[in-house]
Formats: structure tokens, sequence, C-alpha cells
């Protein structure tokens, strides 16, 4: 009987000793498991941002657009340089733009602006003509702009025939 005794305190002893030893640390396996998680994770808030980035330009380069729109259309109604003004829209082979001219030489650009890297011109080359004093389009246009690579997200800018400049967002 006391050997029975003995060998369960000896047990009792050794699975004490064991349970200290483990609780100091944490294994391998724990720290790549949490490894791993952290990784994942990290991964998915970068490519998160990185596509709100991308979609901020978009948004931004349409409210820019809009905005040159209307300085086209303001400079018109007031009659400045005596001339009508305009907006050319270029589709290019490295960055898409958009230039101001006045009087009839669109050649000339006044003021140019190029499309950030990652947002490109869904339509053809165009341009738009604002008349002198009434700042109304020669005729209604729209024009669609798009992140590259991504067919989904485009905007519109709307210049309608009494002259209202809006811009709509298709998808996103």
């Amino acid at each position: 009987m006391k050997h029975k005794f003995q060998n369960h305190i000896a047990d009792v002893a050794h699975s004490r000793r064991g349970a200290r030893l483990s609780s100091r640390g944490f294994t391998l396996i724990e720290m790549l498991v949490v490894l791993g998680i952290s990784v994942i994770l990290a991964t998915g808030g970068f490519l998160s941002l990185w596509n709100l980035r991308k979609h901020q330009a978009l948004r931004l380069a349409a409210e820019s657009m809009v905005a040159f729109l209307r300085e086209a259309q303001s400079r018109s109604a007031t009659q400045e340089g005596g001339v009508g003004w305009g907006v050319h829209f270029e589709n290019s082979t490295d960055r898409d733009s958009y230039w101001l001219f006045s009087g009839s030489v669109i050649e000339d650009p006044v003021d140019k602006v190029a499309l950030p890297a990652t947002v490109g011109l869904d339509t053809p080359s165009d341009e738009v003509f604002f008349s002198k004093v009434s700042g109304l389009p020669d005729f209604p246009t729209i024009v669609k702009i798009k992140l590259l690579g991504d067919d989904s997200s485009v905007r519109t800018i709307t210049i309608n025939a009494q002259g209202t400049i809006e811009q709509n967002q298709l998808y996103e």
C-alpha cells in the first residue's frame, strides 16, 4: 500500500511540474498560428485600403473635371478675353487628359490637367464649347471616366443643353 501511495504522489508531482512548465510560455505552434492570423488580417486591411484609395482617386478626378468645366462655362458667360471657352478631352497612349482652350484654337491649351495614373477616360476624345454670354454648350455632352482595369467603377459627367453640369456615379 505504501508503494501505491508513493507512486500516486510521484504522479501528482510529475503532472504539476509538467503543468508549471507549459504555463510559462507559448508553444511554437501557438506562435505560428497567431502570426498566420496576423498576416491574413494585415493583408486584408492593406488590400481594402488600396481599393479605397483607387475609388477616392476616381471620385476626386470627377469632381475636379466638373469644377474645370464650370470654370470654362463661367469664362464664356463673362466673355473673358472676348471669346467663348471650351474643354477638350484627350485619350492618350500614356495618361488621358483634358484642357481649357479659348476661342476655336483647341490645340493651344490654356490650362491642362492629366488624370491620375489609375483613372482614364471611358469615352473617345471630344470637346465641349460654351458660347459667350449665355454659357450654354454647343451641344449636350457626356464624359465618362473609370478606374483603369476595373470596368465596373465608372463616373459620368453630363453637360446638358441648358448648361447644367453634373456628376453621376454609375457603379462602384
